[in-house]
């Protein structure tokens, strides 16, 4: 019962922050690429499947700590807040960059 609970966890977050990657990336791209390059707007769709895209090519150190089945619960929770916050991190400073020099 507690390997299922885990797991169903895991999937959760994976999908949390699928959407949250898309939702950042498309914000991003509407502050930065469409002024910059006059792109068509990036639907969501889109953000999920370049988001996806972009991470199939990146190292994700904090997935791959939080998939170690040999961390403590403490590590796992750390790992899943780095993951969860680091979305809202990027557009942080996304949108203090735009504010200070846009």
């Amino acid at each position: 019962m507690k390997r299922l609970l885990v797991s169903i966890s895991y999937i959760a977050v994976l999908l949390l922050v699928v959407v949250l990657n898309a939702w950042t990336l498309q914000v991003l791209w509407e502050w930065y690429i469409i002024p910059q390059f006059g792109s068509a707007p990036l639907a969501f769709i889109g953000a999920i499947g370049l988001s996806l895209f972009a991470s199939f090519f990146t190292y994700n150190l904090a997935a791959n700590n939080a998939a170690d089945s040999n961390k403590g619960i403490g590590e796992v929770i750390t790992s899943f807040v780095f993951v969860l916050l680091k979305p809202f991190v990027f557009l942080f400073f996304g949108w203090l960059y735009l504010a200070l020099f846009g």
